[in-house]
């Protein structure tokens, strides 16, 4: 499948994380900042609902709690 498939939200998600400092893996609060929002805690929550499911589409990886990479190639 490709990027285009995702929703607007999520290419700017994937492409956050695969940036330079998203492939280290990026802590939730990292997404928001560079998806524009202010750096507090209620912030969090929406890039993180994404994240996860980017996991659970097999478009990232949680490498731990609350830490997410973009994969190299999405799952078909």
């Amino acid at each position: 499948m490709a990027v285009t498939a995702l929703a607007s939200d999520y290419q700017r998600s994937l492409s956050v994380l695969e940036s330079g400092a998203g492939r280290a893996g990026m802590r939730c609060q990292q997404p928001a900042v560079a998806l524009g929002l202010e750096a507090i805690p209620a912030k969090d929550e929406a890039p993180r609902s994404k994240m996860k499911r980017l996991v659970g589409r097999m478009w990232a990886l949680q490498l731990r709690p609350g830490a997410f990479t973009a994969l190299a190639v999405p799952a078909a």
